[in-house]
C-alpha cells in the first residue's frame, strides 16, 4: 500500500529525530535521512526546505503532545500523595518512551547559540513544566501536605532527575525499575 504524504512526512521526522539525537545535527545529512525514511531527497526538501528547518520541526512538532502528557496532572488534588505517585510513574514511563526525543532536546539546548529557534521552543517547554511542578508543590505546602522547601529548586531537581536518568543510561528500564525510580522521585516533592 502506498504511503500518504502525511505518513511519509512523519517517517522523515522520526528518522531525523533518531539520527540527530544519535549522531548529532552536523554529522547527519538530508540524503541519509531520505534514504532511511525510504523517500527521495527531493521529498525531504519539499516537506522541510532545508536541514535547519527540519531540525526546528523535529523539536517543535512533537513538543505539543509531549508537553501535554507531562503537564497532565492536578496541581490541587484531593490526595497529594496519590497524585504525585501517579504523576511520577507516568513521567518515568513517558521519558523512557521518548528517550531519543529527549536526547535531541539536550543536543539543541547544550548548543543553544547554534540552534536558537529550537532552543527557544525547548526552553519554553522546560519553563512550563517547572512552573506547573512548582505550583503543585506550593499548593501542597500551603495545605500542609508537602514539606516546606524551595518549590522552584524542587521542581528543577525533579526535571533534572528525569532527564539525567534517561540520558545517562542506554538500557531500557523494566516496568519494575521505572516504578522504583518513580517511587523514590516522589521524595523530592516533600511528601509528609
Amino acid at each position: 500500500m502506498k504511503k500518504t504524504i502525511e505518513e511519509k512526512r512523519k517517517d522523515v521526522l522520526e528518522v531525523a529525530i533518531k539520527l540527530f539525537a544519535e549522531k548529532g545535527y552536523e554529522a547527519t545529512t538530508m540524503a541519509e535521512i531520505a534514504k532511511l525514511a525510504n523517500v527521495g531527497f527531493g521529498t525531504v526538501a519539499t516537506y522541510f526546505e532545508n536541514k535547519e528547518n527540519l531540525l526546528l520541526k523535529c523539536v517543535e512538532e512533537p513538543m505539543a503532545d509531549f508537553l501535554e502528557e507531562v503537564l497532565r496532572f492536578n496541581t490541587q488534588p484531593n490526595d497529594y500523595e496519590e497524585e504525585i505517585h501517579q504523576m511520577t510513574l507516568k513521567h518515568f514511563q513517558l521519558f523512557s518512551e521518548k528517550r531519543l526525543y529527549l536526547l535531541l532536546l539536550i543536543h539543541v539546548t547544550s548548543q543553544w547559540e547554534k540552534y536558537m529557534k529550537p532552543y527557544l521552543i525547548a526552553n519554553k517547554a522546560a519553563r512550563e513544566m517547572s512552573d506547573k511542578f512548582e505550583q503543585l508543590i506550593q499548593n501542597g505546602q500551603r495545605e500542609g501536605k508537602l514539606a516546606e522547601a524551595n518549590a522552584n529548586v524542587l521542581a528543577i531537581s525533579y526535571i533534572s532527575l528525569l532527564l539525567g536518568l534517561f540520558l545517562s543510561n542506554t538500557d531500557q528500564f523494566s516496568e519494575s525499575a521505572l516504578k522504583l525510580y518513580a517511587e523514590n522521585a516522589t521524595r523530592l516533592f516533600g511528601l509528609q
